[in-house]
């Protein structure tokens, strides 16, 4: 199963989110990340992710322009995303909405972000082993199941805000 985490501007919510799922992912399930604008990769999120100790080995920024092949699910993972602007291929595929803040800086490397980074990379945790709680497998033939499930994930936390000197 292909999962698609969609983001915005920064990557930041994206990143994290396709490498916390991929460093728990049981055989047969991957994350990738896409933004709707080209971003390269957030590099505060890269070494946060570093620091713990989770593979980002292989990952690139792309747009959704760039995907070769429909995920199965998508989660738009920012809020500022609009969905009805997404490409036709993605339109048909199971999706959720979880709409976090992501308006972190490209390269931001003050301490105000870095301290968002890090409470967004232990919300997106928590999900992230909550959705491995789930009994994956057997939802893949329950849409509407899983759909639902996805979207309470969303609820679990919300992503902090950035102050309006952070956004882009």
């Amino acid at each position: 199963m292909l999962i698609l985490f969609l983001g915005a501007r920064s990557s930041a919510l994206s990143l994290m989110s396709e490498a916390i799922f991929n460093h728990y992912a049981p055989e047969g399930f991957e994350a990738i990340s896409a933004n709707t604008e080209h971003a390269g990769l957030h590099a505060g999120a890269l070494a946060l992710l570093e620091r713990n100790a989770m593979s980002t080995a292989g990952y690139f920024g792309r747009t959704w322009h760039e995907l070769q092949e429909p995920p199965d699910v998508l989660v738009t993972v920012c809020s500022s995303i609009d969905t009805d602007a997404c490409p036709l291929h993605l339109r048909a595929v199971l999706h959720t909405h979880w709409g976090d803040d992501d308006a972190y800086t490209v390269n931001a490397a003050d301490a105000a972000d870095n301290a968002l980074l890090e409470e967004t990379f232990d919300i997106l945790h928590k999900r992230m082993l909550a959705l491995f709680d789930l009994p994956l497998r057997q939802m893949r033939g329950h849409p509407d199941k899983m759909a639902a499930a996805l979207s309470e994930l969303g609820a679990l936390g919300h992503t902090p805000q950035a102050s309006s000197a952070h956004l882009q």
